[in-house]
């Protein structure tokens, strides 16, 4: 009984996950294209635009691969560190 709920739950869960996902375009889409007022905000026209997608693409997958090194069973390292155990 709790086995078929888990998997049930499961399911239910992956499929409002790949529905969210499958939105998403079509939301930042109509996002995108709407019309708004501009701001005048003199702080950031301070601040020089920089591309730092490189850094954020360096910490984003560099975080997932420590997760997953901490994370694997019989390493030397607390299994369940990220997840509070």
């Amino acid at each position: 009984m709790e086995n078929t709920l888990i998997k049930w739950k499961f399911w239910v869960g992956m499929a409002v996950f790949a529905g969210i996902l499958t939105s998403l375009p079509f939301f930042f889409d109509a996002i995108e294209n709407r019309n708004g007022y501009m701001f005048s905000d003199f702080i950031l026209e301070l601040i020089p635009a920089r591309n730092f997608s490189i850094a954020v693409f360096f910490l984003i997958w560099s975080s997932c691969l420590l997760l997953i090194i901490r994370n694997i069973p019989g390493s030397d390292d607390d299994a369940g560190y990220f997840m509070g155990l």
